[in-house]
This record gives C-alpha cells, structure tokens and sequence, in this order.
C-alpha cells in the first residue's frame, strides 16, 4: 500500500492540468484578431487530456489584439458527475450558438492568419475550411492518400462527430 504522501492528490492532479490548460487558452484569445464587433462574445474551448474548458471571448480593447477569454467552467470528462455537467453545459451554451453568429457578418479576412509549424507546414484558418501546405520536402501525397483512407474508413464505419477531408491538392507549389 502506498503512502499517502508518495501519491499526488486529486487537489494537485488538478492544479497540473489546469496549468496545462493555460497553454491553450491564452493562445485562444492572444492569436485571435478580433473581427465579431456586433457580437459581445464568442465562444471556445481549450482540452488537454481529459480536461476541457469552456471560454467565452469577449472583445477588449486593452490587449493588443482586442479580445480576452473569460473561463465559463472547466470540466474532467474522466469523471462521470463532471461529464454530465459538461453535456448541460453544451446543452445550455448551444441555445445561444445561433443568436451570436446571426450577429457576426461574414469577413473575407483570416481569423487567425497563417501558422507555420516548425517542419514547415503552413496551416491557415479560414471561415470554412483549414488548410494546410506541406513543403516539398514533406511527402504529401502519402499524407493526403492517408487521410483519404482514414476518412473513408470513418465514414464506412459511421463514426460520429468526423471532420470531413473535403479535398486534397496534391499539385506541388514550386
């Protein structure tokens, strides 16, 4: 049997992941150009492992790029009493979904611009998509052809909640 001192406690479990958590929601609200100025708020959330936070971003023209997230709750989907409260949560948030984006008029400007990933892959926001670009020293087209497979296999299988790969240039930028 294990002391109780040689096994970190649930306060301090907790306290870790929420550290982690700082990571991505700051990077929510820090890269974001506020572009929703007829909206008070949006919505987000940053997950890591079985923690998941609920944000509201709100406009604010004291930071740099004018927005700030305020934490709406966050959740260890690991416990069955938290999952719970987290579907509510959703279930609740949702009825608000609708009324926020009839308030957001569509921009044809980037959201959060164009992220390149330290093996060189650019990866850039849109209002309806992602994209990504590989470089040429990248063998996309194995990637592309993986994806394919692994999308098609998901929809065979009808697994629920899957992003679609709508399509894959397999042109190379020169």
């Amino acid at each position: 049997m294990r002391s109780r001192r040689s096994s970190p406690t649930q306060s301090s479990v907790k306290q870790t992941t929420c550290g982690q958590l700082e990571v991505p929601t700051k990077e929510l609200h820090a890269k974001l150009i506020w572009k929703y100025d007829a909206a008070p708020y949006i919505f987000g959330y940053a997950a890591v492992g079985l923690q998941v936070r609920l944000l509201a971003i709100r406009k604010d023209e004291m930071t740099e790029r004018g927005a700030k997230a305020e934490i709406i709750e966050t959740y260890n989907l690991g416990d069955l009493n938290s999952r719970i409260s987290f579907f509510l949560a959703l279930l609740n948030l949702s009825t608000l979904f609708r009324p926020v984006v009839d308030l957001i008029q569509p921009l044809d400007i980037l959201e959060y611009g164009i992220i390149e990933r330290g093996n060189g892959v650019q990866i850039t926001f849109a209002e309806d998509c992602v994209m990504k670009t590989y470089p040429q020293s990248m063998p996309s087209d194995d990637i592309i052809r993986n994806l394919r497979e692994l999308h098609r296999k998901m929809k065979k299988h009808k697994v629920p909640n899957v992003v679609e790969l709508k399509a894959g240039n397999m042109e190379r930028n020169t």
